[in-house]
């Protein structure tokens, strides 16, 4: 916990910034790129736009059922193991991805996100701030929360040029981001 004796910087806030960065990318990756790649899935998978919106329910939906479960598991393994787990699976799945053949690879892919998000997404770094903060706890996790929304509106906008490129596209603006 916080010591106002101390003096120097609080080791508290480099996890802080660990936890902003971590989330920004999980949940930037998982959730507010690929909506903005619907389109492209649509041309590459010859596809409608209901089949694609699935990517987003798979992720949605199972981490909605998982976090309970994950919740219960992080006092006993505790939130670092959980949260390399997660980041594992959601590097292997980021790796994949520019890879996809077919929308079904793609459900894969977003089914195995949802279990990388839950294991090192919101619940996990809410709880690992909660765990270092306690007088700062709200700024801590505003700025955790405020990750997501940073991500929405910079991680889109970043691979832009090389997705509406016709000499790259959706696969190398995810891959760059990977």
């Amino acid at each position: 916990m916080e010591s106002p004796s101390r003096k120097g910087w609080y080791y508290g806030w480099y996890i802080a910034a660990t936890s902003v960065a971590i989330y920004f990318f999980t949940n930037g990756m998982t959730l507010m790129v690929p909506q903005n790649l619907f389109p492209r899935f649509i041309e590459t998978f010859d596809t409608t736009a209901g089949a694609v919106s699935v990517t987003t329910a798979l992720s949605l939906g199972l981490a909605a059922l998982l976090a309970p479960f994950i919740g219960t598991i992080v006092d006993r393994a505790g939130v670092v193991r959980l949260i390399r787990t997660g980041l594992v699976v959601m590097t292997v799945c980021f790796g994949l991805y520019p890879f996809a053949r077919s929308l079904t690879d793609l459900y894969v892919l977003h089914a195995l996100l949802a279990l990388g998000l839950v294991l090192s997404g919101l619940l996990v770094n809410v709880v690992l701030l909660s765990n270092w903060f306690n007088a700062k706890r709200g700024i801590a996790i505003g700025a955790l929360a405020a990750a997501s929304s940073a991500a929405g509106a910079l991680m889109p906008v970043a691979i832009a040029p090389l997705v509406n490129s016709p000499e790259f596209g959706w696969r190398w603006g995810v891959g760059a981001l990977a």
